[in-house]
């Protein structure tokens, strides 16, 4: 009897303690959030075995800003603005790492995303306006007690948090030699504010380009054909983007636009375009005939990212195709084939869409993992090939493989390898061959993978002062640095070596077609050389020398 009363007493204490760990906090569900009101507060709540609900929206766009978790462990609490000001949510006192989303609207399935950020968000607030404040966990381990402090902010006036001016020489040089230079002064400074408590709720940035010196233009055997010479129609904040040794375009930054020029003694004004977009561009020649500018709108804190792309002809005399703005982040998969895609996050899913020339080839939507997200290369078609890498650790894919078609087809899934701690990973052009990059140190392993059904390994190489590596169409650049100098070797697709260029001092930079450039900065006495050696296996095509 006296055994009995004890195996039940243990089993009431068993249930017990697993009622009270598994019981989820009271405002867990939109519908049970908590009332808050005033203009300030502090209210506490856990999160520990916090779930989401159906039609939970995705409070943090985490592959997008390799931000932590995806929100499943969120508590809810509503509040309503008591007069038109900006408020600050924070989360002061919480045991683990956070998130604090606000949201509008009635219903779990019809919310409407205001801010986000890591522990706390300014809130530009209306008077009368209804928010909800979601607190999630970063990761799914950030759980425990969560206090939510609320309170109407005092701001510092702008501080200039940095200022930074540098000078050198900015340079664009061709396949076949030629070179265009000039001498440019770059300006970065950015300014924050801070609430009473110190925390950055804003931040403002500029940079500027100023040219200290006209463009100068160089032929193969280092006859000059342009010297000094200031773009006609050029404001002084310009920056060449495109050169192919005929045709070359500027960016003029005060006047938002391209500008195109002829140059042959001297440089005879062709075109220009207005960009209607500000924000963040990259410019990028493709093939020395298409100039594409990818357009970057980013908030503070980077809710969402708002990108588009537009394509002209290097004279800029046309425009040949165009990506509207929209959200989510656009990539360059291959030049050759001029394809692109647009990434955006749903509810624990990625989106990807992939296009050529702004033509839509083909949509995938993969799931989200838990403290991961997805990572991918593209074959050519709209098809792809993903695996997910951990946020807790450098990309690595000790995870299954999976390869879908542009229609949607599956050629493998869940295929897995033998390697382990990969930090890097491509495939060619056409994804026929994938290699991996196992990182020790200052050396690496690559092995090389026939993308098929059996991903049978076709080659591995031990590199050291190993520093990064791409494919060049069918050709795997790996790029070598010691102590500042730099060197390459090109292997073929099995990763046998082709040919090598000595690590030696200068900076190394691909100009497509199998070309390179060095450049090789020597400091003087109240001067800089700079020397230009463009080569290829068999030969040098070019050297230049400036001194500023």
């Amino acid at each position: 009897m006296k055994k009995n009363t004890i195996l039940i007493a243990v089993v009431i204490v068993l249930v017990m303690a697993t009622s009270a760990y598994s019981a989820a906090p009271a405002n867990d569900m939109f519908a049970n959030r908590i009332i808050i009101s005033g203009s300030s507060g502090t209210t506490n709540g856990n999160n520990s075995d916090a779930t989401l609900e159906p039609g939970e929206p995705f409070h943090v766009y985490s592959s997008l800003f390799n931000n932590r978790g995806y929100g499943s462990n969120s508590v809810w609490w509503t509040w309503t603005a008591p007069s038109t000001a900006t408020y600050d949510f924070d989360t002061r006192g919480t045991s683990s790492n956070v998130f604090v989303c606000v949201y509008t609207g009635d219903s779990i399935t019809n919310l409407t995303k205001i801010v986000y950020n890591y522990r706390y968000v300014p809130l530009h607030a209306t008077n009368g306006t209804t928010y909800h404040i979601a607190v999630t966990g970063a990761d799914v381990t950030s759980t425990g007690q969560v206090v939510l402090n609320y309170y109407e902010e005092q701001t510092s006036p702008w501080i200039t948090e940095m200022a930074d001016t540098n000078s050198g020489l900015l340079e664009i040089a061709t396949p076949n030699g030629s070179l265009a230079s000039f001498h440019l002064k770059f300006i970065f400074s950015a300014e924050t504010r801070t609430n009473q408590f110190g925390d950055m709720v804003e931040m403002r940035y500029d940079i500027e380009f100023y040219t200290q010196t006209g463009i100068t233009v160089t032929d193969k055997k280092g006859n000059i054909i342009v010297n000094n010479v200031t773009p006609p129609g050029a404001g002084i904040q310009y920056i060449p983007i495109a050169f192919d040794g005929k045709i070359l375009t500027i960016y003029d930054q005060l006047g938002n636009r391209l500008i195109s020029y002829k140059v042959k003694n001297g440089l005879v004004l062709l075109n220009e375009q207005p960009l209607t977009i500000d924000g963040f561009f990259e410019p990028i020649l493709r093939s020395g005939s298409e100039i594409s500018i990818f357009l970057y709108q980013l908030g503070f804190p980077p809710n969402e990212a708002v990108t588009g792309a537009v394509a002209f002809d290097i004279k800029l005399n046309n425009e040949k195709w165009s990506f509207p703005m929209q959200p989510g982040f656009i990539h360059l998969h291959s030049s050759k084939k001029q394809m692109i895609s647009r990434e955006t996050e749903g509810t624990y899913n990625l989106n990807i869409h992939f296009f050529k020339k702004g033509n839509s080839l083909a949509k995938h939507n993969v799931g989200l993992p838990p403290r991961g997200r997805i990572e991918y290369c593209s074959d050519g078609k709209g098809g792809f090939l993903y695996w997910t890498s951990k946020y807790i650790s450098p990309d690595y894919i000790n995870s299954p493989l999976s390869y879908i078609t542009k229609k949607g087809e599956t050629i493998f899934d869940n295929k897995i390898l033998t390697d382990s701690g990969v930090t890097w990973e491509h495939a060619d052009d056409s994804m026929k061959n994938f290699v991996t990059v196992v990182r020790s140190g200052a050396s690496a392993t690559l092995r090389s993978y026939k993308v098929n059904k059996k991903m049978e390994k076709i080659g591995e190489v031990n590199v050291s002062n190993y520093r990064d590596s791409k494919f060049i169409g069918k050709e795997l650049f790996v790029e070598q640095r010691l102590s500042g100098q730099e060197g390459f070797t090109i292997y073929n697709s099995k990763l046998k070596k082709k040919w090598t260029e000595s690590i030696a001092p200068g900076h190394l930079e691909y100009l497509g077609n199998g070309v390179f450039m060095r450049k090789v900065i020597t400091p003087g006495a109240g001067e800089t050389n700079y020397h230009f050696k463009i080569f290829n296996k068999k030969k040098t095509i070019a050297e230049h020398d400036f001194t500023y």
